[in-house]
């Protein structure tokens, strides 16, 4: 059958305002949802990388270096289209469509406002970079804060009832339109730079089309925008606190920049932009799974400690293992991805992936405080971390990139336990139960990272690179070893090799 006609009779079969079932076992949704975004974040990822790599061969760079221009201008603008509302509409325990519909009408005025500054400032811009090239591209790129903003209402009632294959499915289409469009234009025409705004602007289209035409809903006649109040408060906080932590991570790159140089600042850039992929991760596909289906369970506090409980575990430990391996192999890591003369980079590299699983703590905590609407204990939390990692990349600046790589790690480890202690605080927990069962983690890294770090130097092996694979593998058996007998005797990681038992019993037999 037709898949097109399937997605038609699911709109028909629901109501946009009602959440998904609350009795479906949330263990099973939390998995079968992350498995679903994984997969979808996989697919969306490499058509990415295949377009950068089909347009790096059918276009100069200097095409490239002018959309990436325009592109710094309308992006910091966009930092204020996320206002926060939809992550409202996701969070609330009752919604309606005069709600809906009022907090639509917000972040259109909103996307179209700052589409008219992007305008405003378009000339100024070309001006400054003495391209008057820069004006007619910035001014188109910014149509995409209008659209997304069209769409915003309808993506999150579809992540309210948690339809993640739906949402994942408007995501592969909208990457694989923009993949095509700006692929073919570049290839058959003489569009040079153009193909790369008409592919944004497609996708965007697409994105918005897709979206309003599945999500089951259609906005009203709004009259007033009394009893939005909430979810503005709500959604401004969200704003604020990732326009915030938006400041304190430019600060680093202008630091650097400032003190030595642009070349020690692509060092430092490209180790950065991989550091992040893995909490990019997190942060991104699963936390847009994970946090429909944890605000649902927003009224069952019991239900909902054991299922965070649980969620935090198994990604803790598949975070650490990730940072762990990629922490000794990152000079492998940085010769695959960047090729020779980046050594430099392998350097920082290593230290900041030092910081992978504290920063995993901030994207796991602000699931809990999203979810049970506590996004004002984002807001202080965010400054307080900002002051800490700003402070710390003033000392380390001093000794070049590595010392604000050392900074960013050392500052992340600090504000890991607090980041936990008010997520578990907010959610009535306990904090020392809940850190001690993050301890194993913590052990098995440390034996697991030093251990192989160690290996890494001392073995004498050769060539270098089967040196460090065989250092990475000795280390991710340490960290394995290491965990299962710090976690043999806590009840919470022996209900989780229960479950997973259960879990593959039941495929099996299926």
């Amino acid at each position: 059958m037709n898949p097109f006609i399937i997605l038609r009779r699911r709109r028909a079969s629901v109501d946009p305002f009602v959440a998904a079932d609350p009795a479906i076992d949330h263990s099973t949704r939390v998995a079968k949802g992350g498995a679903v975004v994984l997969a979808g974040y996989a697919f969306t990822m490499a058509t990415q990388i295949g377009q950068i790599a089909l347009l790096s061969r059918l276009l100069p760079p200097g095409d490239f270096g002018l959309i990436g221009l325009a592109t710094a201008i309308t992006a910091f603008v966009k930092l204020f289209s996320d206002t926060g509302v939809s992550s409202a509409t996701v969070q609330h325990r009752r919604i309606d469509h005069l709600l809906v519909s009022t907090l639509y009408m917000i972040e259109l005025l909103v996307g179209v406002g700052l589409m008219l500054i992007c305008w405003a400032i378009a000339p100024a811009a070309a001006w400054f970079f003495h391209d008057g090239r820069l004006t007619i591209i910035i001014m188109a790129l910014a149509l995409q804060i209008p659209l997304a903003a069209l769409k915003s209402q309808h993506r999150a009632l579809i992540a309210r009832r948690m339809d993640f294959s739906l949402i994942q499915l408007g995501l592969v289409l909208t990457a694989l339109s923009g993949f095509v469009v700006s692929v073919l234009l570049a290839w058959l025409t003489a569009a040079g730079y153009w193909s790369i705004v008409a592919g944004s602007l497609v996708s965007a289209i697409v994105d918005l089309v897709f979206t309003s035409a599945f999500s089951g809903w259609r906005p009203g006649r709004v009259s007033h925008f009394r009893g939005a109040g909430a979810s503005l408060r709500f959604g401004l906080n969200i704003m604020t606190a990732n326009f915030m932590g938006w400041l304190w991570r430019q600060s680093d790159n202008l630091l650097v920049g400032y003190h030595w140089g642009t070349v020690s600042l692509g060092y430092y850039t490209r180790a950065y932009s991989l550091m992040l992929l893995p909490l990019q991760i997190i942060g991104g596909p699963l936390g847009s799974a994970l946090i429909p289906i944890f605000s649902r369970l927003q009224d069952a506090p019991e239900e909902w400690n054991i299922l965070y409980r649980r969620s935090v575990r198994a990604l803790t430990a598949t975070v650490a293992l990730g940072a762990l391996s990629l922490t000794i192999a990152a000079p492998i890591v940085i010769a695959v991805v960047m090729g020779p003369g980046w050594d430099e980079s392998a350097k920082i590299f290593g230290i900041l992936c030092i910081a992978i699983l504290p920063g995993s703590a901030w994207e796991l905590s602000r699931i809990a405080y999203i979810s049970l609407g506590r996004s004002d204990m984002m807001v202080r939390f965010t400054l307080a971390s900002g002051i800490l990692h700003v402070l710390a990349f003033v000392v380390g600046v001093r000794f070049g990139p590595v010392g604000v790589a050392w900074g960013l790690a050392i500052a992340s480890w600090i504000m890991a336990p607090p980041a936990f202690y008010l997520a578990a605080r907010i959610a009535s927990m306990s904090p020392v139960i809940f850190l001690r069962e993050l301890s194993p983690v913590l052990l098995a890294w440390v034996v697991g990272t030093a251990g192989g770090a160690a290996l890494a130097k001392l073995l004498p092996i050769e060539p270098e690179w089967f040196r460090i694979l065989a250092a990475t593998g000795c280390g991710i058996l340490l960290f394995v070893l290491t965990l299962l007998a710090g976690t043999f005797h806590d009840p919470g990681w022996r209900s989780d090799a229960r479950l997973v038992r259960q879990k593959m019993h039941a495929a099996l037999a299926g």
